[in-house]
């Protein structure tokens, strides 16, 4: 059987990263942000949270 993708794995469709958890639940915290795996990729509880999480992203990132 051939590995899960990660971004379906992790519930994360944007693929986003963060230094360490503590700044990964303040930024997503309110989105479901459970943790990083080993290679520092988000984890969401749910895949509605992971999109969310990538909606605020691109608007930080479209205000630079």
């Amino acid at each position: 059987m051939a590995a899960q993708i990660r971004s379906l794995r992790t519930n994360n469709p944007g693929n986003l990263k963060a230094p360490d958890e503590e700044t990964g639940l303040r930024w997503w915290g309110k989105h479901g942000f459970v943790g990083l795996d080993k290679d520092g990729f988000a984890m969401f509880d749910t895949a509605q949270g992971g999109v969310s999480a990538l909606e605020q992203q691109i608007k930080i990132d479209q205000g630079r």
